[in-house]
């Protein structure tokens, strides 16, 4: 074979294997076990998957209907209490993944973290937004989890570094009662954020109607709740925080019953006093 042929070779294989396997300084997409994906696991850190790693998928609000186009908040965790450090990949069969904050960022359709992130007792979490699809009755969410002790020598297939898959979670989309035209887009923002004594939820709607605010704190604990009237166009609630301890919640706004077919929507509030 020719040095020209050779050099053409090598840069259609090199294409291929970059277009399967996107690897960031921040992280790597394309290593869970989605079907599709070209390879699995971070092997660039060990071959072998590790159960000292767990690495789990939660909706951050439980027991929440899941209907077409609705857009719902979960959470991966990466547990080690040998490790210092941990990433994630995170992918989806059939519905979109968008980022909450800088600690994920997008890339070729999938979630990964921005930078390595400190453990905290031996486990940390990122949050991310799913957006369930239509004329779909199921879908799955994938996620890869690396814990490490940040000494950056992945590159060497680093076996002190652990990973594992996260059991896939399979998420059930209900379509009872729900047409496309019932699935109505609505906006829905938080200021100030981070708030100390009172925040204002603003709503954009092309609906009036009978809605309930939520708010729950990092583990899902109910901490406010109550039956709020929306208006068509633009409406503005107000919630008390001041007794509120610091950390991170959850807005959630949802309709009075599933059946009626319309979206949930949440929005992440940061409580400072």
């Amino acid at each position: 074979m020719s040095s020209i042929w050779k050099v053409a070779v090598f840069a259609l294989v090199t294409l291929y294997v970059a277009s399967q396997v996107h690897a960031h300084s921040g992280g790597e997409t394309g290593v869970t076990n989605r079907p599709g994906d070209a390879k699995n696991g971070c092997s660039c850190h060990c071959p072998q998957s590790s159960s000292t790693t767990q690495v789990t998928i939660e909706p951050l609000v439980p027991d929440t209907t899941i209907i077409p186009g609705g857009t719902y908040q979960f959470k991966v965790t990466v547990a080690n209490s040998q490790e210092a450090v941990a990433g994630v990949d995170i992918a989806a069969w059939k519905g979109s993944l968008s980022a909450i904050n800088a600690a994920l960022r997008s890339g070729y359709g999938q979630l990964h973290h921005n930078s390595p992130q400190t453990m905290d007792g031996g486990f940390t979490s990122w949050t991310f937004k799913y957006k369930a699809p239509s004329g779909q009755k199921a879908d799955t969410i994938y996620a890869t989890g690396n814990a490490a002790d940040g000494d950056d020598s992945e590159d060497n297939g680093d076996c002190t570094d652990q990973w594992n898959w996260a059991p896939k979670y399979v998420i059930h989309i209900s379509t009872a009662g729900v047409s496309e035209a019932a699935v109505v887009p609505d906006v829905m923002s938080v200021w100030p954020n981070p708030v100390a004594r009172t925040a204002s939820i603003g709503i954009n709607s092309t609906r009036a109607g009978e809605e309930i605010l939520s708010l729950y704190d990092a583990v899902g604990r109910l901490k406010f709740s109550e039956q709020i009237h929306v208006t068509a166009g633009t409406s503005q609630h107000v919630v008390n925080t001041a007794s509120l301890p610091a950390g991170e919640y959850l807005v959630r706004l949802s309709p009075l019953t599933p059946a009626d077919g319309l979206p949930v929507w949440s929005e992440k509030l940061i409580v400072q006093h």
